[in-house]
């Protein structure tokens, strides 16, 4: 019965007109994207909770992506589309957990266009949350003007999360990246064998997360680095597994779009090494992901709000 409401107010504001063609008002100033390779809602409780929130199936996480989405706004109405687990997740439930009754989460049925009139329309959402989709929804497709309004939420600083399914989404993610500068020219020959012998060092250190963020910056330098790599030698077992990783990482295809089920951990870094090149701000969360709760990861992109405030 919940989501039968849901369905039929997205009905109703999938039908309504937009309103003419202005620019977005700026929402606030940092547009956000999250995207999980995993569709759980264990990351909804709010942080502090003494107890993980009544949708979660793993336990409790060390971190909250709905916080970190909703961080900087002081109210939230974020449309939902994709398909909802029904066994143990309404909408309303959703909005309860989040901070009273100023964050509301409602399902919108996706439509080819809908998302460009809804977003384009007199009161558009802060956010937008794509969900899993398992009934073929989705055969529908996202029109261009769709993609063009998605991206210019998060550049007006609006919020986008992205829940698995790499093979529908994936465009969502390119269509965002388009119109996006490279950050920096590439640096010389010898400073960039420079930087990759410091940070080869950094790989074999005593602390992990040192060892981590060498490894996420090398992988963020892209391919051109691989033969830079098969120079460097060393004793330590760590440091040659790291690299022997960070090799297979750079030279690994790219995810296909025909791709269905999610990202492997792996894809995720060769997906931040791609996004690092127009946001190098971006990186990756830990979350627990599938029945077993192994390792996940979450991509969280940074995006500072272009438009002034109207």
């Amino acid at each position: 019965m919940v989501r039968a409401a849901f369905i039929l107010l997205g009905l109703m504001v999938a039908q309504c007109p937009a309103a003419p063609s202005t620019a977005p008002a700026r929402i606030s100033d940092e547009g956000r994207i999250l995207y999980a390779n995993d569709d759980d809602w264990d990351w909804a409780s709010p942080l502090g909770a003494k107890e993980p929130c009544a949708l979660s199936t793993y336990g409790k996480m060390d971190w909250s992506a709905l916080d970190w989405i909703e961080e900087g706004l002081d109210a939230v109405n974020c449309f939902c589309m994709g398909t909802l687990p029904d066994a143990y997740l309404s909408l309303e439930q959703l909005s309860q957990t989040r901070h009273h009754g100023d964050r509301s989460y409602s399902y919108l049925l996706h439509e080819p266009g809908t998302l460009a009139k809804i977003l384009g329309g007199r009161a558009p959402p802060q956010a937008v949350l794509l969900m899993r989709n398992c009934t073929g929804e989705f055969e529908a497709d996202f029109t261009e003007q769709d993609l063009a309004a998605l991206a210019s939420l998060v550049q007006h600083g609006g919020r986008l999360i992205i829940l698995d399914d790499w093979g529908i989404y994936a465009k969502v993610i390119d269509r965002f990246l388009k119109d996006a500068p490279l950050v920096a020219a590439p640096p010389a020959a010898g400073e960039l064998e420079n930087r990759v012998t410091a940070l080869a060092t950094r790989l074999g250190d005593d602390d992990f997360a040192v060892r981590e963020n060498a490894t996420e910056q090398l992988i963020a330098m892209g391919k051109e680095i691989l033969p830079l790599l098969e120079k460097i030698r060393s004793d330590d077992p760590e440091v040659n597994n790291r690299i022997r990783h960070i090799r297979a990482g750079l030279t690994r295809p790219p995810p296909s779009h025909d791709q269905s089920s999610s990202l492997s951990n792996q894809d995720m870094e060769g997906l931040l090494a791609r996004v690092r090149q127009r946001y190098p701000q971006a990186a990756l969360r830990d979350m627990k992901r599938n029945g077993s709760g192994e390792p996940g990861k979450a991509l969280v992109i940074r995006v500072p709000a272009t438009n002034p405030a109207r």
